[in-house]
């Protein structure tokens, strides 16, 4: 009798350095523990997600999503839900979301445009995948990593792509690109270069 096949990759990092790249989690191990205790939030906004797509086109004509920590107020009547946020600027960079009867203050939370413009989709359908990793079905999984060379001198630890998430259930790398708002080309284009290269 043959034995079943076993897993034989571990870790998104191993997949990555084999590629002859870095991976940096930073910015993620911080937003993957966030997730879990702001499950109501996500709830809420994928409730509202139809509003949210069309504020989020409007946060980002206004270029609030582009600088972390920017000051910033606005509101969305969208189909009857409201929707409504405030950012204020330092030295605590408190913010308020108001998304239908939901309501959340966070300080800091110097990402809240970005949040806004796609990141809280992120971060929902990594909550989501948090099952399946818990379960045993993925033996590891990752949130917003940086993707650097492995190279030194003046290049060295240059980000060259950023994974929205990535998992592996041992056997292949699984690279998910989360896209809130309307997809094109460029989207399109950054997924192909990361199945070119892992």
């Amino acid at each position: 009798r043959k034995e079943p096949l076993r897993p034989t990759m571990d870790s998104v990092k191993t997949f990555v350095e084999l590629a002859g790249c870095r991976l940096n989690t930073d910015v993620g191990e911080h937003w993957a523990g966030w997730t879990e205790q702001n499950g109501s939030l996500l709830a809420a906004c994928w409730k509202h997600r139809e509003a949210l797509g069309r504020w989020q086109g409007e946060l980002a004509r206004r270029g609030y999503s582009q600088y972390l920590g920017v000051p910033f107020q606005s509101q969305w009547n969208g189909r009857g839900v409201l929707l409504a946020a405030e950012l204020k600027g330092p030295p605590d960079y408190a913010g308020a979301l108001k998304i239908g009867d939901f309501e959340k203050r966070e300080s800091p939370w110097m990402d809240l445009a970005g949040f806004l413009t796609g990141g809280w989709f992120e971060r929902h359908t990594y909550r989501h995948l948090l099952l399946l990793r818990r379960s045993g079905r993925l033996r590891d999984m990752i949130l917003n990593a940086a993707v650097e060379t492995a190279t030194s001198g003046p290049e060295s630890q240059k980000a060259i792509q950023e994974f929205d998430i990535a998992f592996t259930d041992g056997f292949c790398l699984t690279i998910v690109e989360c896209k809130a708002g309307a997809v094109n080309q460029d989207h399109v284009q950054k997924l192909e270069n990361l199945v070119q290269r892992f």
